[in-house]
C-alpha cells in the first residue's frame, strides 16, 4: 500500500511517500506559502480604521487576522488540489495528515470527498520542521 504523508502548517507543507505502512519516508514535494511569511504591514497595507463599541469606546478595527486566515485557507486549498491531482493519477492508496491543530482542521475541510475517504490517520502535531526519522516515528505509533 503506497501512502502519502502530508506534514503541514500555514506556511509550509512537506509531502512524503512510503511504499509500506512502516517503510521509510521519501520527501517528494515541499510547498511554501509565501503569503504566510509576510508580516502584518505587508498583508494589510491600509491603515486600520476605528470602530465604536456599544458603550461609546473606540477601538482599532483591522483586517490582518482576516487576511492571514484567508491566506491560510488559500494555502490549504492549494495543498488539497495537489493531493487530488495525485489521487487521480493513482499515486497513493492511503493518506496520512500531520499538522498543527488549527491548520489541520482547515486542511481537512479543503480536501475533496474522495481524498477524505483515503485518510488513514491524522496527527495533531506540528512536525513541519522535524527530521524524516522523527516524522516516521510519530506517524507509525
Amino acid at each position: 500500500m503506497r501512502n502519502y504523508v502530508v506534514v503541514a502548517e500555514s506556511i509550509r507543507a512537506r509531502i512524503f511517500s512510503s511504499q509500506t505502512n512502516l517503510g521509510p519516508l521519501t520527501e517528494i514535494n515541499d510547498l511554501v506559502n509565501p503569503a504566510g511569511r509576510l508580516d502584518e504591514k505587508e498583508l494589510d497595507a491600509d491603515k486600520q480604521g476605528r470602530g465604536r463599541s456599544s458603550f461609546g469606546s473606540s477601538h482599532a478595527v483591522g483586517k490582518t487576522d482576516i487576511t492571514k486566515n484567508h491566506e491560510t485557507v488559500v494555502f490549504a486549498k492549494q495543498i488539497a488540489d495537489y493531493m487530488e491531482e495525485q489521487r487521480v493519477a493513482g499515486n497513493f492508496d492511503g493518506l496520512v495528515l500531520v499538522g498543527s491543530p488549527q491548520f489541520l482542521g482547515v486542511l481537512r475541510k479543503s480536501l475533496s470527498e474522495n481524498c477524505k475517504k483515503m485518510v488513514t490517520k491524522s496527527l495533531d502535531k506540528n512536525l513541519v520542521h522535524a527530521g524524516v526519522d522523527e516524522i516516521r516515528e510519530q506517524v507509525t505509533r
